[in-house]
């Protein structure tokens, strides 16, 4: 990845970041193609989104243990989405392979798995995480909380809810600080916490659909090993915003950008940044 270039003046040690963002990771867990798709508001009372066949299965088609109310993980289900960015667009497919226990995601070949439960969904897909700039490599180990939670949190849609997940990070991650462009994960923790905001319409390639609006910031603390075996300590901050359809999964994601800080100095990560879904495929 090119590096970005470096700010003057350094930032803050990791842990001071985190009492300037009043954030600590053991106070984030405390707190509480081509036919268009149309999504309609069902009148119900719990308010749920409805999207339009074909789409979506059969009413007597039998449910996946992996489909959860705003991401249907169906067995052979696809997702294919573009990444817009300033050096221009690319194209990534997600597919899901739902087992036993869970579900099983990948993108370009990388794989990360979903543990269904609950109605819930806990892990990490291989998707950007946070960032396009960290690079899909950031893997998440031992989940503990939601990405996705129950739908008695999120009922009705609209309404305030705030829920977290934190786990242990591993994999690669890309930085833009001289020599850290890609570095091995060798320790540390990523924290989301997650808050849904009211309804929207947007639009994308797929189509226009009406969907539930989620805030996400994530922290990163972590250890990376450098060039030549040295440990550097990286704290990382970002935020972004990602819009679910009930029945159809992930449409829009907006990456409003973030710092990476370390003891040496500190770099921005852009905002700006859109991941659209461009077709979907569920059985």
């Amino acid at each position: 990845m090119r590096g970005i270039p470096r700010q003057q003046a350094a930032l803050p040690s990791a842990a001071a970041l985190i009492a300037v963002c009043g954030l600590t990771l053991t106070a984030c867990l405390s707190q509480p193609a081509p036919t268009p798709n149309v999504i309609y508001i069902t009148a119900t009372p719990a308010m749920t989104l409805s999207p339009t066949p074909p789409q979506v299965a059969a009413p007597d088609t039998e449910r996946s243990p992996c489909e959860h109310l705003l991401w249907p993980l169906r067995d052979g289900a696809s997702w294919t989405y573009e990444m817009v960015a300033p050096e221009g667009i690319t194209e990534l497919t997600l597919t899901s392979a739902v087992g036993e226990f869970g579900v099983t995601l990948a993108v370009d070949g990388q794989e990360r798995s979903l543990i269904c439960g609950e109605d819930a969904l806990s892990g990490l897909p291989p998707l950007p995480v946070g960032h396009p700039g960290l690079g899909r490599e950031i893997v998440g180990q031992n989940p503990a909380g939601s990405y996705l939670p129950t739908p008695a949190l999120l009922l009705p849609f609209g309404q305030p809810a705030t829920w977290d997940q934190e786990s242990d990070a591993a994999g690669t991650i890309n930085l833009p600080f001289p020599g850290g462009e890609s570095a091995p994960i060798v320790g540390g923790k990523i924290v989301l916490i997650q808050q849904t905001q009211e309804l929207a319409t947007v639009s994308v390639p797929a189509g226009e659909f009406l969907s539930l609006p989620v805030r996400q910031d994530v922290l990163f603390d972590l250890q990376v090993q450098l060039p030549g075996g040295t440990a550097e300590s990286v704290l990382i901050s970002v935020a972004a915003r990602h819009y679910y359809a009930e029945g159809v999964g992930l449409v829009r994601a907006n990456y409003d950008g973030g710092t990476v800080s370390t003891q040496g100095g500190a770099w921005p990560l852009e905002a700006g940044l859109e991941l659209r879904l461009v077709r979907i495929d569920i059985p």
